[in-house]
């Protein structure tokens, strides 16, 4: 970086005199009672089992790497916008402000903005804490680049009432003091709102006790024996005897391609293997209770990192929505905090001018039913959505004219037919009155919400039903359509069909496909957040906000 061109917050290079760093065992103020002394001794604490665990050999352990990459990789590849509010309060993206291609593209030259924050997400999941300094034009002191730091050397303190981050270096070496808006700290769960606990450390005894189940399986397996045995000699053997002997069974007998080798006892010597057992020490069940483990304390669904002996939901939607809801939006948050906190001006930020979101929506993508069924009710209806606007969603280009424009069904609202003066002021009774047209949608859209009521309530009952086995529900669930779509078609099929006659309304089919998937994805919602036990109440909760009793 060229110092001579930029700063950091107006604070340079240094001694960290009245700052608070890290001591030695040389300094004689290095307080031997303290448990944070201890660690310049031991890279990482011994956990209740006895082994060791860092923030370096926690990573070693697969479900904690599959947790903490899984969190890393989906905060990177997640697009980073920074939008300008324009009229009505509506959004647009400000590619001219310097901190887009920042949060878009290349925090710095040497990295994407992908790698960039997976990198600082997974020290933050990881360490706690996630750290990069922000380098500034001298003149504007706009941002220019985002620079990582070592979690490990940096330190945050208050300084006079104010936050800096001293930065170590090697020892010896001089200290950068960073002021606070000029330092990005993605952070997680904090006693004091400055430093995030470092997760490894909390988890310590889960991940040790992981580790040491996979150091067993890998000696099991190395002295497949099983998993040991004990040779008896009739006469007294020498040492250098004791030592050959061993050496001659270990290189025969163990590792697993020697398994089941038929032994040869020499000299009246007996084998008396021992009764120890990897199915008595119950080493699968501990691994698999491992894993849940490290998923409860990432706070990712445990069929993530392996664990697929329950599912909560039978989708791959409804699967990535509540990994999303539960786990990784708190970290997209504190990204968009951080950002919007250090890289936009005070004037933008007291105004409310701009802010910085991530594109959520490329988590979750929904099957193309689900899709064309939720686009065709946000076009439909009383829409929210024009055609146009779904086209971008799938980045084709826009149609214009009436594809610009939300649509009004002709029987619904100012503009339909019903509201036409020429329509409202025939005095003709023949079968071509415009006026017997309005009359005929009308009662044919009554009829359709009439006939999509009962239909609602055939499922609704069937459901309810359904869920007194909660075991069975998911499966209920899948086979809905074919099971009751038939019967819903000919609930409706008369009324759709007058309508579609008429010029206005869906086909029978459309209709109820359109429901059934409707229906199948809030009971999907309903069972993934309630116990077996209570799966029957909340269905039937859910029938009486439908209106169904």
């Amino acid at each position: 970086m060229n110092c001579n061109s930029v700063v950091f917050g107006g604070v340079g290079i240094g001694s960290a005199a009245g700052i608070s760093v890290r001591t030695t065992p040389e300094n004689p103020s290095f307080n031997l009672n303290s448990p944070e002394a201890w660690d310049a001794f031991d890279a990482g604490g011994e956990s209740s089992s006895g082994v060791s665990v860092s923030a370096s050999s926690a990573l070693e352990y697969s479900p904690w790497w599959r947790g903490v990459n899984l969190i890393a990789r989906d905060v990177g590849k997640l697009p980073a916008h920074v939008y300008r509010r324009g009229a009505d309060d509506a959004k647009e993206r400000a590619t001219e402000h310097p901190a887009y291609p920042l949060c878009r593209w290349k925090p710095n030259p040497y990295q994407s903005a992908n790698v960039f924050r997976s990198q600082l997400t997974a020290h933050a999941v990881n360490q706690g804490n996630g750290y990069a300094a922000i380098e500034r034009n001298r003149s504007t002191f706009a941002p220019l680049y985002l620079w990582p730091l070592d979690p490990d050397s940096v330190t945050p303190v208050l300084e006079d009432g104010k936050l800096v981050y001293v930065v170590e270096s090697t020892p010896g070496q001089p200290v950068w003091k960073l002021a606070a808006m000029d330092v990005i700290h993605v952070k997680g769960l904090s006693h004091d709102g400055i430093n995030g606990y470092a997760t490894y450390d909390l988890a310590r005894d889960e991940l040790g006790l992981g580790i040491g189940a996979r150091k067993f399986c890998e000696v099991f397996y190395r002295n497949a024996v099983r998993p040991s045995v004990v040779l008896e000699s009739a006469s007294n053997l020498t040492e250098p005897q004791i030592q050959k002997l061993r050496e001659s069974w270990e290189r025969l007998y163990t590792g697993v391609d020697n398994m089941h080798r038929t032994v040869v006892l020499p000299n009246g010597l007996k084998a008396n293997p021992l009764s120890f057992s990897a199915q008595d020490a119950q080493i699968q069940q501990t691994r698999e209770m491992s894993v849940r483990d490290v998923a409860n304390w990432l706070g990712i669904p445990p069929h993530k990192l392996g664990d697929n002996s329950r599912t909560a939901y039978a989708s791959l939607e409804q699967e990535n929505q509540a990994y999303l809801d539960g786990c990784l939006d708190f970290w997209l948050c504190s990204w968009e905090y951080e950002l919007r906190d250090k890289l936009l001006t005070e004037a933008e930020k007291n105004g409310d001018t701009h802010f910085v979101e991530f594109m959520r929506e490329a988590l979750v993508r929904a099957n193309l039913e689900s899709q064309g069924n939720y686009f065709r009710v946000a076009t439909g209806g009383r829409g929210w959505m024009t055609p146009d606007e779904v086209r971008n969603k799938f980045n084709l280009p826009p149609m214009g004219g009436d594809a610009a424009e939300l649509l009004t069904p002709k029987n619904m609202g100012q503009g339909g037919e019903l509201n036409d003066p020429v329509i409202d002021g025939g005095n003709t009774t023949d079968g071509n009155d415009p006026g017997n047209q309005g009359r005929a949608i009308e009662a044919a859209g009554r009829a359709i919400v009439d006939a999509e009521r009962r239909a609602l309530k055939r499922l609704a009952v069937h459901a309810t039903k359904a869920a007194k086995q909660p075991a069975a529900f998911l499966n209920w669930l899948d086979g809905i359509e074919a099971e009751h779509g038939p019967a819903c078609r000919e609930i409706v099929g008369p009324a759709c069909e007058v309508a579609v006659a008429l010029g206005t309304g869906d086909t029978p089919d459309a209709t109820v496909a359109a429901m059934v998937a409707t229906v199948r994805e809030e009971l999907l919602e309903v069972s993934g957040r309630v116990k077996a036990g209570e799966l029957a109440g909340a269905v039937a909760q859910w029938a009486e906000s439908r209106g169904i009793k």
